[in-house]
C-alpha cells in the first residue's frame, strides 16, 4: 500500500511542482489524504478492466493534487517544551476511598 502511494505521489509530483511556482511557500502532498482515497478505491484497481483503471488512476493522480498542505519550514514561535514531573504523574482522586 504504501509503496502504490509513493508511486501515485511521484507521478503528481510534477503537476504539484506546476501548480505551486506561483506561490510564495512550498507545498507537499498530504499522505493521510491520498492513502485514504487509495484505501477506497484499491479494489477498482486490482479488478478493473484499464478503462476504468485509467479513470481511477485519474481521479486519485486529481485528489491527491487537491489535497496540498504547506511544507512549515521554519517557524515563527518556538514549540513549547514539555515537563515531565517524576513524583506527579499518578495521583489518586480524593472520590475514592483507600482499600486498606
Amino acid at each position: 500500500m504504501f509503496n502504490m502511494q509513493t508511486l501515485l505521489i511521484a507521478a503528481a509530483t510534477p503537476a504539484m511542482t506546476n501548480k505551486c511556482d506561483k506561490r510564495k511557500a512550498c507545498y507537499q502532498i498530504n499522505r493521510n489524504v491520498s492513502l485514504e482515497s487509495l484505501k477506497r478505491n484499491l479494489s477498482t484497481i486490482f479488478t478493473a478492466g484499464p478503462s476504468l483503471l485509467k479513470a481511477t488512476l485519474a481521479f486519485l493522480l486529481s485528489r491527491s493534487l487537491q489535497s496540498l498542505e504547506r511544507v512549515r519550514l521554519f517557524r515563527s514561535k518556538p514549540r513549547k517544551e514539555k515537563i515531565l514531573r517524576a513524583n506527579n504523574r499518578h495521583q489518586t482522586e480524593y472520590s475514592y476511598k483507600p482499600a486498606i
